[in-house]
């Protein structure tokens, strides 16, 4: 490689007497180039070379990382805004801050200078977020992407299931909290709805001997009272204890079913009922179920497994979730 540099010598009536020029050997300097821009393409970071200086501000080079990331690589940097940023209020924002990096790095060469995270738009219509780093160096400005799409993706993923955690904690105490109160309700629901129809025949039985006693029938306020006993309401008050009673049975299987369900912090597994389990799935997703689909159960016996109880309950029913055997085989000892 040889850069040529030729000017004319001219005498005073302006005629050529001469051109005197020089070359310059610059292999070595190209050689150098080329080197580092093999080092810079081989790297996993998507890496541009801006011209410097250069009005147009063109780039000289794109790695083959930001060639398949981005999926275009415009020869200048006003083209590169039109292409990465589509919207007008973040090219204009992204114009702004990697200005003020790109004259950062000037003033500091050799230091890498931090231009922000920038969501960048590229040729499939994808948007990749990325951290920009410009540095000066004798080859010219150079820009460093760096991808972190993958990174925020994992970070808002950790935060949902931190999240669902702390939301299974809390179910986990809710349950325990009700549980406690429900349990000498239901025991005394059970109580009553065991008493009361005892104690119904025994006022029935009494009032018929009141009616049939002699000195009751010749009182006629006596026999009124006796006549307007509402015998039929308190058969009904029998029934409505036990309602009662099925109704907040149905709350502590609830209960139980949640604390269950979020308790899939303990790995180690353990003597398990599948059918339980599969119970526990089916009572948390019967809301959701019943306005899709009628849940048809066919449960049978089975040996006791070494499983994780908690996570083996998350299995959920119905073609909306996931099919209930993949968490069996991933949970099964």
């Amino acid at each position: 490689w040889y850069v040529s540099t030729f000017a004319g010598d001219y005498d005073a009536d302006g005629a050529l007497v001469a051109i005197k020029g020089t070359v310059q050997d610059i292999s070595e300097r190209k050689e150098r180039e080329r080197r580092t821009l093999a080092i810079l393409d081989s790297t996993p970071f998507p890496i541009a070379v801006l011209e410097e200086p250069g009005a147009e501000r063109e780039f000289r080079f794109w790695s083959r990382t930001a060639k398949q990331l981005f999926g275009h690589t415009p020869a200048t940097l006003a083209g590169w805004y039109e292409l990465a940023f589509p919207d007008p209020l973040r090219r204009e924002e992204a114009r702004t801050r990697l200005g003020a990096a790109l004259e950062a790095a000037r003033e500091t060469p050799g230091a890498a200078v931090d231009a922000g995270e920038h969501p960048i738009s590229c040729a499939d219509g994808s948007m990749r977020s990325c951290e920009l780093y410009a540095a000066m160096t004798d080859g010219g400005l150079v820009l460093t992407f760096n991808d972190i799409t993958a990174r925020k993706a994992m970070a808002a993923q950790l935060a949902q299931a931190d999240r669902l955690a702390t939301m299974g904690t809390l179910a986990a105490g809710v349950a325990h909290e009700i549980n406690n109160p429900l349990t000498y309700v239901l025991y005394n629901l059970q109580c009553l709805a065991e008493d009361v129809p005892a104690l119904v025949g025994a006022v029935r039985a009494l009032c018929e001997q009141i009616a049939a006693a002699p000195s009751v029938a010749a009182d006629a306020g006596v026999a009124a009272a006796v006549a307007q006993l509402p015998l039929e309401q308190l058969d009904e008050v029998g029934s409505q204890l036990r309602e009662a009673y099925q109704g907040g049975s149905r709350i502590q299987e609830i209960s139980r079913a949640l604390g269950t369900f979020s308790r899939v912090d303990r790995d180690e597994p353990a003597p398990t009922n599948v059918v339980s389990a599969l119970e526990v799935a089916c009572n948390m997703a019967f809301n959701e179920v019943k306005y899709r689909a009628r849940l048809v159960k066919e449960l049978t016996a089975t040996p006791l497994v070494r499983a994780n109880e908690g996570r083996l309950s998350q299995v959920r029913p119905g073609r909306a979730w996931a099919p209930p055997w993949k968490p069996l085989e991933r949970h099964l000892a």
